[in-house]
């Protein structure tokens, strides 16, 4: 029962979930790894000619060498390690792996054969596997960085990002100018909120890399929720120099920030207009973005704008796609920055507790609304509400689990309006730990007076036998 989704933020990875600056194919090279170097191979030349083969991606010109090879010599380690390779590239996923395996099995262990089956497990789906698999390659060849910064990603999609972000600073270790390393653990400390630690991350890869726009695009993005509005603006400005028209999210929160800013409105909105005119109305990617702009702009009406996020919402539950969820996001978020331009200050936080309501942890318009709430809460004085309602435990009750009666206390009622709700707390669960300290009453007295609505608040809860963590967004006290 975690609250909060452990993939990392979405654009720039897509953390939904596939992580910028990943690799794209399998290297041969890679796959042949450290033990390569300096083999004596039975039927060498044969083996030259469909090693070249594959470099040069004639993979099945490769595979009828390799195929001609280990008729002759069925254990051939080498070759076979090559042959999964070929079928990887070839999408033969099952064959790929049956070959690496028999590699493995060919003996002596070798590591470029386990980190061949770990890519080809992760790309069937089976994240524990591949991580199995990498752990294998790195206990035989312990500064395998590609084993490394794979077993990190593969972490990533599991949610650990803990273990990933080890992964890739032991990779950084290896190579203190790995992109690769440092732009997948800003990622994963991205989805841990250590937005300093991101920031420092993708800073160094813009330094490498000084005309990739995903490493200024999460700048911009880290900068505008720290916040610091000059500083996200220039970063997103780099972004769109080096960037396609396709930075589409972009362009709607450079005109929030530039309106925030107290830029002249007919500029702002007539930059915003001529992207809507440069780019081509019937890309199907971009279409949502565009129905975003007219609302900023007044094109559409905000009924118009819901009717087109229902659309959009059921288009992608048809085609299977996860971020409907999403779509309430970001409409919400957008549609208070125009109430905000509009002067509708009151509008606008119904928007953005609507838009924290969709507990799209992963998303930045959810960040940037939650440090919107907090900005508004300290300006207006709102007190902060937990949506709970805490009983002492009964002592009969506590002394079957075993528990302490001035360090814990039950939920005794939710208010079905706030977050508490939505992430899955329940009259009955007994709350152990709150902020980190025990969940006394004092405890949850000392929490809400230094606290502001928009804090995440880490709750320790005990439900029958089973204990979970949970992120609790304090909202607003009615």
């Amino acid at each position: 029962m975690q609250a909060a989704p452990g993939r990392g933020f979405d654009r720039g990875t897509g953390i939904g979930a596939r992580v910028a600056g990943v690799r794209p194919v399998l290297e041969t090279l890679a796959l042949l790894g450290p033990a390569f170097a300096g083999q004596e191979l039975a039927q060498a030349d044969l083996f030259e000619e469909a090693r070249v083969a594959a470099r040069e991606g004639a993979c099945e010109r490769a595979l009828g060498l390799l195929d001609e090879l280990l008729a002759r010599e069925p254990e051939h380690g080498a070759a076979l390690k090559l042959r999964g390779h070929c079928l990887n590239q070839a999408g033969r996923l099952d064959e790929a792996l049956a070959a690496y395996r028999r590699a493995l099995a060919a003996g002596p262990r070798d590591a470029g054969a386990a980190y061949g089956a770990g890519r080809t497990l992760q790309a069937m789906g089976d994240l524990a596997g591949a991580v199995a698999a990498y752990g294998e390659a790195l206990a035989i060849e312990p500064q395998y960085a590609a084993a490394l910064e794979w077993r990190g990603h593969a972490r990533q999609l599991q949610g650990d990002h803990e273990r990933a972000i080890e992964d890739f600073t032991r990779a950084l270790e290896l190579d203190a100018g790995d992109r690769f390393a440092l732009f997948a653990r800003g990622r994963s400390r991205v989805a841990l909120r250590r937005f300093a630690d991101a920031t420092r991350d993708f800073a160094r890869v813009a330094e490498l890399e000084p005309d990739r726009p995903d490493a200024f695009e999460q700048l911009g993005y880290l900068f505008a929720v720290l916040p610091s509005q000059a500083a996200a603006l220039e970063a997103f400005g780099r972004a769109l120099e080096n960037g396609a028209p396709k930075l589409a999210h972009v362009r709607l929160w450079v005109w929030i920030l530039r309106r925030e800013r107290g830029d002249d409105p007919a500029e702002v909105d007539a930059e915003l207009r001529r992207w809507l005119e440069e780019v081509p109305p019937v890309e199907r990617s971009l279409e949502w973005p565009r129905e975003l702009a007219a609302m900023l702009l007044g094109d559409m009406t905000e009924d118009e704008l819901l009717r087109a996020a229902i659309e959009e919402a059921q288009r992608r539950k048809d085609a299977g796609e996860t971020g409907a969820a999403d779509i309430v996001c970001e409409t919400q978020f957008f549609l208070a920055a125009r109430r905000q331009a509009q002067g509708e200050t009151q509008r606008a936080l119904e928007s953005t507790l609507r838009c924290l309501e969709s507990l799209t942890f992963h998303k930045w318009e959810w960040e940037a609304a939650r440090v919107r709430l907090r900005e508004v809460a300290r300006r207006d004085a709102l007190e902060p509400s937990t949506g709970l309602r805490t009983d002492a435990a009964h002592a009969a009750f506590l002394s079957r689990e075993g528990l302490d009666a001035t360090a814990c206390r039950v939920i005794a009622a939710i208010d079905p309006r706030s977050f508490a709700a939505r992430v899955g707390l329940a009259q009955g669960d007994v709350v152990l730990e709150i902020a980190g300290e025990p969940a006394s009453e004092a405890a949850f007295a000392r929490v809400l007076d230094r606290s502001l609505p928009g804090d995440l608040v880490p709750l320790v809860v005990r439900r029958g036998s089973r204990t979970s963590t949970f992120q609790l967004l304090l909202g607003v006290k009615r």
